[in-house]
């Protein structure tokens, strides 16, 4: 039981590393393109990574919560309650609600997406904490 539970914590780190790097290649596409382009194969495969990124980002952050529910549940069960593990749950949880309403609202405003690439930096540092 207690590598099941290992496994799925691993697993919601997978599918938020697959989320975060749909910004990694939105922002060297958008600051480093014209070097990028200078490789033309190398260009076409990253732009086919980056539109599959952003294709699926909404994907990896639901794959997340789907782990993030079953590792709470098995850990729990197992070993009870963890305070770190329950911070970092809650900023990904924080972090796919923020997701939903860009989604569904699409606001106009830059201030939900600054709010959900902070939040995406802060809940880098929760994991870490937990995990170690």
């Amino acid at each position: 039981m207690e590598e099941l539970g290992g496994l799925f914590g691993y697993l919601i780190i997978f599918f938020y590393a697959l989320a975060v790097l749909n910004f990694c290649f939105k922002f060297l596409n958008r600051n480093y393109r014209e070097k990028l382009k200078k490789n033309d194969k190398f260009y076409k495969a990253f732009m086919k990574i980056l539109k599959f990124l952003v294709k699926y980002h909404r994907y990896f952050g639901g794959a997340a919560i789907i782990m993030i529910l079953i590792h709470f549940y098995l850990q729990f069960t197992h070993f009870g309650l963890s305070i770190t593990g329950c911070i970092a749950a809650g900023f990904m949880i924080l972090q796919f609600l923020l997701g939903i309403y860009g989604q569904v609202k699409k606001p106009k405003t830059k201030g939900w997406l600054r709010l959900h690439r902070g939040i995406a930096a802060l809940l880098l540092v929760t994991i870490l904490i937990h995990v170690i």
